[in-house]
């Protein structure tokens, strides 16, 4: 077996300290630190070792022509324990402690600490994720652990220790005001069933797009706000145009969310020429031209594995799921990708069925 010449790979490792890391530089992250190593050591390959006629970089290619292929896999370069969730939801690694949920107490639990991150799981499930703190003693928290316990214990919300230092926007706390102002003990629970949303959906982030908007002598760019917004989940009650006589709520809802075929546009033209015959010219050509607009491109993708039927409204980027008798709507305007909005959509629906299971339209 050949073994790789440590005295060599020790000397570039001080080559490297020396001519990439002095002065010492700062990276916002680690990604970018080991970007600009990655650069570096891409620039050394044009040069050329003395009493060498190739550059390192032509003698890397024959290297690597002799070398196996790399593990499909890569290296999971981390620091792996084994640890138990304490009483207070905590585990210890290293010298400090970090949260988990409170349904995980009391339960054995695996720890893999990277340079960054620290990542607990349970089983075959990762439960919490944090960043890593090198301090000794700290205790590093996510608030949303302990969320479901201060839901019981409602007067700990303002002292649970856990939640102190939260940066939560200022409409939480605008929320909670009024919540409580409102419905006194009771709205401060429905202010922590507020929170616990965050269980399962990221904080919203600002918009990064904008739109042009043109006035007679200048154009501005006005920012597009993202936006998630969830409609009621009511009984399916669709008396569709197609299929009135249906008793099928699945098919009602096909019939509903389809895009109009050629004949069916001029079914429809000829239905407003006919309502329209006793009005003007002008009018009725206003009213053949908003039909075009509306119908002369795709405006729903069906969407599988969502609920008994789902439709993608591509222009108002609505998602439409029927499950049962029961719909719901979730709009979802985050990107200028439509595949995005829709997977996000999508994602969002998914747990808004999860945690409907078993109950009744209206509850």
């Amino acid at each position: 077996m050949i073994m790789p010449d440590k005295g060599n790979v020790e000397g570039l490792v001080g080559y490297a300290r020396r001519n990439f890391m002095v002065p010492i530089p700062q990276f916002p992250t680690w990604d970018a630190f080991n970007a600009f190593l990655e650069e570096q050591c891409r620039k050394r390959q044009c040069d050329r070792l003395r009493g060498e006629s190739e550059t390192i970089g032509e003698r890397l290619l024959r290297d690597l022509a002799a070398m196996q292929s790399l593990p499909a896999s890569p290296f999971d370069a981390c620091d792996q324990a084994s640890a138990r969730v304490t009483a207070q939801s905590l585990v210890r690694y290293k010298t400090n402690d970090y949260s988990v949920p409170v349904a995980y107490g009391h339960q054995d639990v695996w720890v893999r600490g990277y340079v960054d991150k620290v990542v607990i799981g349970c089983r075959g499930e990762v439960i919490a994720r944090h960043p890593r703190s090198w301090d000794r003693e700290d205790v590093i928290f996510d608030p949303v652990h302990y969320l479901p316990l201060i839901e019981r214990k409602i007067n700990a919300l303002d002292q649970a220790a856990p939640l102190q230092g939260w940066d939560l926007p200022e409409e939480f706390a605008t929320l909670c005001r009024l919540m409580e102002g409102r419905m006194a003990k009771h709205g401060r629970r429905e202010y922590v069933q507020v929170l616990r949303l965050l269980e399962s959906f990221d904080m919203a982030w600002p918009g990064d797009r904008t739109r042009t908007m043109s006035g007679s002598t200048m154009k501005i760019e006005i920012p597009i706000p993202n936006m998630i917004s969830l409609g009621g989940i009511k009984a399916y009650t669709d008396s569709d145009y197609y299929d009135r006589d249906s008793k099928d709520p699945v098919k009602r809802f096909h019939r509903g969310h389809h895009n109009m075929t050629a004949e069916e546009r001029e079914k429809a033209a000829a239905a407003i020429n006919e309502n329209m015959k006793d009005e003007d010219e002008k009018t009725r050509k206003i009213a053949n031209k908003i039909l075009g607009a509306a119908t002369a491109r795709i405006m729903f993708e069906p969407v599988a594995d969502i609920g008994d039927a789902a439709a993608w409204n591509i222009r108002t980027k609505e998602l439409d799921v029927l499950t049962g008798a029961t719909e719901f709507s979730l709009q979802v305007d985050v990107s200028a990708e439509n595949e995005e909005n829709k997977a996000v959509a999508k994602k969002l629906a998914q747990s808004v069925l999860d945690d409907c299971k078993g109950a009744s339209v209206g509850e």
